[in-house]
């Protein structure tokens, strides 16, 4: 099954010099997503521009209102394995990539180009590597063509199913 599947860590390294472990199934895909990983931090390490985390206890101490946290991740942890986190990022992306998201990806991609996210998760494996990959993919052809790589039908531009 293609996707965010724990199988093998890796070391990236963004602009601050900070180590990222990365859990993902093919090098391809981990290619993907490697620039979007830049684009992702955690919350308390600041300047950052878009809060992309859950309506949490934290994120209300934080002062975030729920109206901001429309970016949270709908598929919550059972517990902090790095297999959990992998299936939980995958049925994130399986969900944000169907067609029936299809404002959500492009409300993304006019809300959150070029913005640095910011979730509780990250260094970590995070839905926020899938959401800033969205936001900043060069094309629609891109995300279509992830979608069929993980079975999902293409959307047309026009929002119409193919």
């Amino acid at each position: 099954m293609p996707g965010f599947l724990f199988k093998a860590s890796e070391k990236v390294e963004n602009g601050d010099d900070t180590d990222y472990k990365r859990w993902i199934d093919d090098d391809k895909l981990s290619q993907k997503y490697r620039k979007a990983k830049m684009s992702v931090t955690h919350f308390r390490r600041g300047n950052w521009d878009v809060y992309i985390g859950r309506h949490s206890a934290g994120a209300r101490r934080a002062g975030i209102s729920a109206s901001v946290c429309i970016w949270g991740n709908p598929f919550p942890m059972r517990d902090e394995r790095d297999h959990e986190r992998a299936e939980v990022v995958a049925k994130y992306e399986r969900w944000l990539l169907d067609p029936k998201q299809d404002a959500m990806v492009q409300r993304a991609r006019r809300e959150l180009k070029g913005k640095c996210l910011a979730c509780w998760c990250s260094p970590k494996q995070c839905h926020g590597d899938v959401l800033a990959w969205v936001a900043n993919v060069e094309s629609l052809e891109e995300i279509n063509r992830r979608r069929m790589e993980l079975g999902i039908r293409e959307v047309a531009y026009n929002g119409d199913v193919q």
